[in-house]
């Protein structure tokens, strides 16, 4: 039993691992969006500022949920587009939900913008350099991107593993490397000449002059009770088949 209790754990640890690395994504807990799942597509997640009055609705053209005020911020990373050529976005603020109609939306100038501007500036960490060698604190400031808005202080830095994907050196010669995985998918930056620093950046958003502009796809979308209940199955019948095993052999 002892034996089977060790190996279970080790399920259980490589298990959680993969699924920590993996690109899964939840979908939205729409009936629209049920009905519709395959002709919505999915987007790296953007911020859009609406310029005037938005009302969300529980489907495009649907039932009226509640409307925004000029300058409101909607995420959004599912997208629908209607027989009309009308582009809907899906919102969730865990509060509120629905469909919002993209036209006139503005982009907030975020990473996505930030690579397509200075693609040609950001390097590879060639050499696999931890944060080590820059950050000696349990923490540091992360920013949406180098010199913009401040995010929070994220934890994990000391990690030997943890090392930045890529870096770019801003116009005051200050070094900073991309955070793309630490405990989690972080996708910000870090100063690493000033890893504590709150300050290095601007806090006022800056809006792209175009409208919306869905931008590289990712993840397998899957449903969250679907994820759960697959990890259930999984491990469970792993660990059902390795004691069947042991008691087989046990009274052999």
């Amino acid at each position: 039993m002892k034996r089977f209790c060790l190996i279970l754990c080790a399920i259980l640890m490589l298990f959680a691992s993969a699924a920590s690395y993996a690109d899964v994504l939840i979908e939205p807990e729409n009936a629209f969006y049920r009905s519709h799942r395959d002709e919505c597509q999915h987007t790296a997640y953007r911020v859009y500022v609406t310029e005037e009055e938005r009302i969300v609705y529980t489907a495009p053209y649907g039932m009226k949920i509640l409307s925004k005020g000029v300058g409101t911020n909607f995420g959004i990373e599912w997208l629908y587009t209607e027989s009309d050529g009308s582009v809907w976005g899906y919102w969730n603020d865990w509060s509120n939900a629905g469909w919002i109609e993209m036209s006139g939306m503005k982009v907030v100038y975020d990473d996505i913008s930030f690579r397509e501007e200075h693609g040609s500036e950001i390097v590879p960490n060639t050499d696999g350099r931890p944060f080590l060698d820059w950050i000696t604190e349990p923490s540091a400031a992360v920013y949406v991107y180098p010199c913009g808005p401040f995010s929070y202080q994220h934890m994990g830095f000391s990690e030997e593993w943890a090392s930045p994907e890529c870096f770019y050196t801003d116009a005051d010669g200050r070094l900073w490397g991309y955070v793309g995985y630490l405990y989690g998918h972080i996708d910000a930056w870090v100063c690493l000449d000033d890893p504590g620093n709150e300050t290095l950046g601007t806090a006022q958003e800056k809006l792209l002059d175009t409208d919306y502009q869905p931008s590289r796809n990712g993840g397998f979308a899957v449903s969250a009770v679907f994820w759960v209940i697959g990890t259930v199955v999984l491990v469970s019948g792993t660990a059902a088949v390795l004691l069947v095993i042991l008691l087989r052999r046990k009274r052999k």
